[in-house]
């Protein structure tokens, strides 16, 4: 009894399977074998063959629905339910970094950065070259202190 349990739950499956493909069958969206083998089992089986008939009427059906077009404020509408059920975590006020690009940021900080770098190397006191070309200045007095160079 457990085996045709089983045989009947891999046929189900099988079935499912193929059903599904009725949607892209119908369409013409289907790789031209797979399409042969769609027919080929509604053209051999009853089940499927029954299945097919009725998945054409609902699309019979559905296509004859009268269609429309969304509002013109639609999105803002969608945006504002999501943002209220959501409590403000979506679609809420953006802080200060989210609005402005990483990118923008990194630049503008490597600009600055480089700036600073400049400057210190610019400037006369700031810098870390030693300017060997002239000896430090040793006042009189101090000659006893300092060794000489």
């Amino acid at each position: 009894m457990g085996e045709e349990e089983n045989d009947e739950h891999v046929e189900d499956s099988d079935f499912d399977a193929n059903v599904e493909l009725f949607s892209e069958y119908y369409e013409g969206s289907l790789a031209p074998e797979k399409a042969k083998e769609v027919e080929g089992l509604i053209a051999s089986d009853v089940k499927y063959k029954k299945a097919y008939e009725d998945f054409e009427k609902t699309m019979e059906m559905l296509s004859g629905m009268h269609k429309m077009s969304a509002p013109m404020d639609f999105d803002k509408k969608v945006e504002d339910t999501i943002h209220r059920r959501s409590g403000g975590r979506f679609f809420g006020k953006r802080a200060f970094g989210e609005r402005i690009p990483y990118e923008i940021l990194a630049i503008i900080v490597m600009v600055v950065a480089g700036a600073v770098y400049w400057m210190g190397r610019s400037s006369a006191t700031g810098g870390h070259k030693l300017n060997n070309e002239s000896e430090p200045e040793i006042h009189e007095g101090a000659r006893d202190v300092v060794p000489r160079l």
